[in-house]
């Protein structure tokens, strides 16, 4: 007996009687035909998985139509997603017109390789954070120098305003890069597209965060699970997409 066999064995047991599929795709009837389909938008992420799952972390897809829960793939690493995917015709995995990840390299690499007509846009929020991490990065660096090569001192009451200021009139270069992120982040505000496509398109990751941080809650008031299958039923029972048949 299969661990999914099992699972529905001791859902009817409960008088639950819950349908689970395995790969939760949707379906449409289509002349009599049972036709599986791909949403025109999908939206990738990861989340951490339970232990026995290679690199602890799972793969988890958003109908970026319905902003519902698509499905959850065990394994995030590239060789087990091109496996997925793989096992549906060209035909259905070029309906998807967008898809939008976050700056995980294999993920521009899947899209590309099994997804030829997809228009690949990177998360807007995942931008922000990386340039934001790249110039704290460089503002430590600088201050740390500063600190040690100068008398600059810090010791005296500053406001926001007078410490930045007296950091960025210490070095030409911090200043430039200063200035830079800071029209970066104006043009995201008045969502210019001068700096990036990804302004061009109302989607983004944000729902699919969202449902990674209840799925963290969810973990963690369980205490934990073992088993992956287990794990991914019970997501699905919380977000209200296994159906309850009596």
């Amino acid at each position: 007996m299969s661990y999914t066999e099992l699972i529905k064995e001791t859902l009817n047991i409960l008088d639950l009687n819950v349908i689970f599929e395995e790969n939760c795709l949707r379906k449409e009837k289509i002349n009599g035909q049972i036709k599986t389909t791909f949403p025109t938008v999908l939206h990738f992420d990861e989340f951490k998985s339970v232990r026995q799952v290679s690199g602890a972390m799972s793969f988890i897809i958003l109908n970026g139509q319905t902003r519902k829960l698509f499905d959850i793939v065990e394994n995030r690493q590239l060789s087990y997603l091109e496996r997925y995917f793989n096992r549906f015709p060209l035909s259905v995995r070029e309906n998807v017109q967008f898809i939008v990840i976050d700056i995980y390299t294999p993920y521009v690499f899947l899209v590309k390789k099994c997804f030829p007509k997809a228009k690949l846009i990177i998360d807007r929020f995942h931008i922000v954070q990386h340039i934001g991490r790249i110039f704290r990065n460089h503002r430590i660096t600088w201050t740390n120098y500063l600190l040690k090569s100068s008398s600059l001192a810090f010791k005296t009451y500053l406001t926001e305003t007078e410490l930045v200021d007296r950091l960025l009139s210490c070095s030409v270069e911090l200043t430039q890069r200063y200035t830079l992120y800071q029209d970066f982040l104006y043009a995201v505000h008045k969502r210019n597209q001068t700096y990036f496509d990804a302004l061009n398109y109302p989607y983004s990751n944000g729902q699919l965060e969202c449902l990674n941080n209840h799925i963290k809650v969810l973990k963690r008031n369980a205490y934990g699970f073992r088993n992956f299958y287990n794990f991914k039923l019970r997501i699905f029972v919380q977000q209200g997409q296994a159906i309850q048949t009596k």
